[in-house]
Protein backbone atom coordinates (compact mmCIF):
# COMPACT_ATOMS: atom_id res chain seq x y z
CA UNK A 1 0.00 0.00 0.00
CA UNK A 2 1.23 3.41 -0.71
CA UNK A 3 0.20 6.05 1.88
CA UNK A 4 0.50 9.73 1.60
CA UNK A 5 0.36 11.83 4.73
CA UNK A 6 -3.13 11.79 6.51
CA UNK A 7 -3.80 12.88 9.99
CA UNK A 8 -1.59 10.90 12.10
CA UNK A 9 -3.99 9.57 14.05
CA UNK A 10 -6.06 7.62 11.21
CA UNK A 11 -3.12 5.51 11.07
CA UNK A 12 -4.53 3.60 13.63
CA UNK A 13 -7.49 2.49 11.53
CA UNK A 14 -4.83 0.54 9.64
CA UNK A 15 -3.37 -1.77 12.47
CA UNK A 16 -6.58 -4.07 12.45
CA UNK A 17 -5.97 -4.83 8.69
CA UNK A 18 -1.90 -4.86 8.56
CA UNK A 19 -2.11 -8.75 8.09
CA UNK A 20 -3.40 -8.59 4.51
CA UNK A 21 -0.62 -6.34 4.10
CA UNK A 22 3.27 -6.90 3.54
CA UNK A 23 4.68 -3.41 2.61
CA UNK A 24 3.63 -0.10 3.21
CA UNK A 25 5.34 2.69 1.72
CA UNK A 26 4.70 6.00 3.41
CA UNK A 27 5.44 9.49 1.49
CA UNK A 28 6.14 11.71 4.92
CA UNK A 29 9.37 13.05 3.65
CA UNK A 30 10.05 15.70 1.91
CA UNK A 31 13.42 17.29 0.99
CA UNK A 32 14.58 21.07 0.39
CA UNK A 33 16.67 21.16 -2.66
CA UNK A 34 17.97 24.83 -1.44
CA UNK A 35 18.79 23.94 2.19
CA UNK A 36 19.15 20.21 1.65
CA UNK A 37 17.40 19.29 4.41
CA UNK A 38 14.56 16.88 4.78
CA UNK A 39 11.28 17.39 6.59
CA UNK A 40 8.37 15.46 8.34
CA UNK A 41 5.22 16.38 6.69
CA UNK A 42 3.25 14.78 9.30
CA UNK A 43 0.87 16.38 12.10
CA UNK A 44 3.66 15.73 14.36
CA UNK A 45 6.49 16.97 12.77
CA UNK A 46 7.85 13.17 13.66
CA UNK A 47 7.82 9.51 12.66
CA UNK A 48 5.91 8.60 15.87
CA UNK A 49 2.57 7.52 14.07
CA UNK A 50 4.37 5.21 11.93
CA UNK A 51 6.90 3.56 14.62
CA UNK A 52 3.36 3.12 16.45
CA UNK A 53 2.60 1.06 13.75
CA UNK A 54 4.94 -1.04 13.42
CA UNK A 55 5.31 -1.75 17.23
CA UNK A 56 1.65 -2.75 16.12
CA UNK A 57 2.59 -4.95 13.13
CA UNK A 58 6.02 -5.88 13.48
CA UNK A 59 6.08 -8.08 10.44
CA UNK A 60 5.40 -5.11 8.51
CA UNK A 61 7.23 -3.60 5.90
CA UNK A 62 7.65 -0.05 6.14
CA UNK A 63 9.16 1.93 3.42
CA UNK A 64 9.98 5.72 3.52
CA UNK A 65 9.23 7.60 0.38
CA UNK A 66 11.20 11.33 0.67
CA UNK A 67 9.60 13.70 -2.02
CA UNK A 68 12.29 15.90 -4.14
CA UNK A 69 10.75 18.66 -5.98
CA UNK A 70 13.16 20.07 -8.58
CA UNK A 71 13.10 23.56 -9.11
CA UNK A 72 14.15 24.05 -13.45
CA UNK A 73 17.57 25.13 -13.48
CA UNK A 74 17.91 28.46 -16.20
CA UNK A 75 19.82 28.08 -19.02
CA UNK A 76 23.76 27.48 -18.45
CA UNK A 77 23.07 27.05 -14.33
CA UNK A 78 23.99 23.71 -13.10
CA UNK A 79 21.06 21.51 -10.98
CA UNK A 80 21.72 21.84 -6.78
CA UNK A 81 22.17 17.96 -7.28
CA UNK A 82 25.17 18.59 -9.51
CA UNK A 83 27.30 19.51 -6.21
CA UNK A 84 28.68 16.75 -4.33
CA UNK A 85 28.25 18.93 -1.53
CA UNK A 86 24.90 19.36 -1.77
CA UNK A 87 24.19 15.37 -2.36
CA UNK A 88 26.12 14.50 0.49
CA UNK A 89 23.96 17.17 2.83
CA UNK A 90 20.78 15.53 1.48
CA UNK A 91 21.97 11.62 2.01
CA UNK A 92 22.66 12.75 5.31
CA UNK A 93 19.61 14.36 6.07
CA UNK A 94 17.88 11.11 4.74
CA UNK A 95 20.13 8.79 6.60
CA UNK A 96 19.40 10.56 9.92
CA UNK A 97 15.30 9.63 9.16
CA UNK A 98 15.74 6.33 8.25
CA UNK A 99 18.28 4.96 10.54
CA UNK A 100 16.10 3.91 13.44
CA UNK A 101 15.64 0.62 12.29
CA UNK A 102 12.34 0.34 11.66
CA UNK A 103 12.57 0.62 8.07
CA UNK A 104 12.95 -1.61 5.47
CA UNK A 105 13.35 0.59 2.57
CA UNK A 106 14.23 4.35 1.63
CA UNK A 107 12.41 5.48 -1.46
CA UNK A 108 13.10 9.17 -3.81
CA UNK A 109 10.14 10.29 -5.52
CA UNK A 110 11.47 13.47 -7.85
CA UNK A 111 9.50 15.94 -9.16
CA UNK A 112 9.59 18.05 -12.00
CA UNK A 113 12.56 16.33 -12.86
CA UNK A 114 14.06 17.52 -15.97
CA UNK A 115 17.02 16.49 -18.69
CA UNK A 116 19.54 19.17 -16.90
CA UNK A 117 18.78 17.52 -13.37
CA UNK A 118 19.25 13.80 -14.70
CA UNK A 119 23.37 13.60 -14.02
CA UNK A 120 23.40 14.68 -10.29
CA UNK A 121 19.69 12.84 -9.59
CA UNK A 122 21.77 9.29 -10.65
CA UNK A 123 24.43 10.36 -9.09
CA UNK A 124 22.61 11.13 -5.64
CA UNK A 125 20.66 7.70 -5.91
CA UNK A 126 23.67 5.99 -6.37
CA UNK A 127 25.26 8.09 -3.11
CA UNK A 128 21.70 7.20 -1.34
CA UNK A 129 21.64 3.63 -2.13
CA UNK A 130 25.43 2.89 -0.99
CA UNK A 131 24.90 4.59 2.45
CA UNK A 132 21.43 2.94 3.40
CA UNK A 133 21.85 0.81 5.98
CA UNK A 134 22.75 -3.19 5.84
CA UNK A 135 18.98 -5.01 4.63
CA UNK A 136 17.29 -1.39 3.87
CA UNK A 137 16.40 -1.15 0.06
CA UNK A 138 16.37 1.79 -1.95
CA UNK A 139 13.76 2.54 -4.72
CA UNK A 140 12.89 4.85 -7.12
CA UNK A 141 8.95 6.47 -7.73
CA UNK A 142 8.00 7.22 -10.85
CA UNK A 143 5.45 8.45 -12.49
CA UNK A 144 3.97 6.58 -15.51
CA UNK A 145 4.03 9.23 -17.92
CA UNK A 146 7.35 10.36 -16.84
CA UNK A 147 10.43 9.58 -18.51
CA UNK A 148 12.35 8.61 -14.95
CA UNK A 149 11.86 4.74 -15.49
CA UNK A 150 13.30 4.82 -19.00
CA UNK A 151 17.04 6.09 -17.67
CA UNK A 152 18.86 2.91 -17.44
CA UNK A 153 21.17 4.53 -14.99
CA UNK A 154 18.64 6.13 -12.53
CA UNK A 155 17.14 1.85 -12.77
CA UNK A 156 21.15 0.39 -11.98
CA UNK A 157 21.36 3.04 -9.33
CA UNK A 158 18.67 1.50 -7.34
CA UNK A 159 16.93 -2.20 -5.96
CA UNK A 160 13.61 -1.23 -7.12
CA UNK A 161 11.67 0.86 -9.47
CA UNK A 162 7.60 2.15 -7.97
CA UNK A 163 5.88 2.73 -10.91
CA UNK A 164 2.74 4.86 -10.60
CA UNK A 165 0.44 3.12 -13.57
CA UNK A 166 -2.32 5.48 -13.74
CA UNK A 167 -2.59 9.02 -14.67
CA UNK A 168 -4.13 11.72 -12.03
CA UNK A 169 -6.38 13.72 -13.77
CA UNK A 170 -5.83 17.64 -14.06
CA UNK A 171 -8.46 20.15 -13.80
CA UNK A 172 -9.21 20.10 -17.78
CA UNK A 173 -8.99 16.46 -17.80
CA UNK A 174 -12.23 14.47 -19.37
CA UNK A 175 -14.07 12.06 -17.31
CA UNK A 176 -12.56 8.79 -17.83
CA UNK A 177 -10.13 5.63 -16.50
CA UNK A 178 -7.14 6.67 -14.57
CA UNK A 179 -6.08 3.60 -16.78
CA UNK A 180 -7.23 2.44 -19.61
CA UNK A 181 -6.70 -1.08 -20.05
CA UNK A 182 -4.79 -0.98 -23.82
CA UNK A 183 -2.67 1.55 -22.42
CA UNK A 184 -1.61 -0.18 -19.11
CA UNK A 185 -1.01 -3.21 -21.15
CA UNK A 186 1.16 -1.27 -22.99
CA UNK A 187 3.08 0.63 -20.19
CA UNK A 188 3.36 -2.88 -18.31
CA UNK A 189 5.34 -4.07 -21.42
CA UNK A 190 7.45 -0.92 -21.70
CA UNK A 191 8.45 -0.59 -18.19
CA UNK A 192 9.34 -4.70 -17.59
CA UNK A 193 11.25 -4.16 -20.84
CA UNK A 194 12.91 -0.91 -19.46
CA UNK A 195 13.93 -1.79 -15.59
CA UNK A 196 13.37 -5.96 -15.78
CA UNK A 197 10.65 -7.81 -13.75
CA UNK A 198 12.74 -7.54 -10.87
CA UNK A 199 12.88 -4.43 -10.65
CA UNK A 200 9.47 -3.36 -11.07
CA UNK A 201 6.63 -2.29 -8.91
CA UNK A 202 3.52 -1.78 -10.09
CA UNK A 203 1.22 0.91 -8.27
CA UNK A 204 -2.20 0.93 -9.33
CA UNK A 205 -4.32 4.27 -8.20
CA UNK A 206 -7.48 3.63 -5.69
CA UNK A 207 -9.06 6.53 -5.83
CA UNK A 208 -11.98 8.51 -7.49
CA UNK A 209 -12.25 11.88 -8.67
CA UNK A 210 -15.23 13.72 -9.33
CA UNK A 211 -15.80 16.17 -12.27
CA UNK A 212 -18.55 19.11 -12.21
CA UNK A 213 -19.55 19.92 -15.37
CA UNK A 214 -16.21 19.41 -17.29
CA UNK A 215 -13.67 20.02 -14.82
CA UNK A 216 -11.75 17.51 -12.66
CA UNK A 217 -12.05 18.12 -8.67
Amino acid sequence: AYLRVWPDWSLETLTGHCSGLDTILAEWIEIDPGSQTATWLSEAGSDAALQDLKRASPTLGLELVALLPLPPAEPGDASVLDSPASRARIVSALSSKIGTGVYAGLCLYPRQAGPEHLPGLRALLREMTAALPSGVRSCLVTDAEGALWRDGRLVQAVDSVVLRAFREPRSDTRPGPLAPQAWFETLLEDAAAATGPEKLRVALGSFAVMWSGSAAE
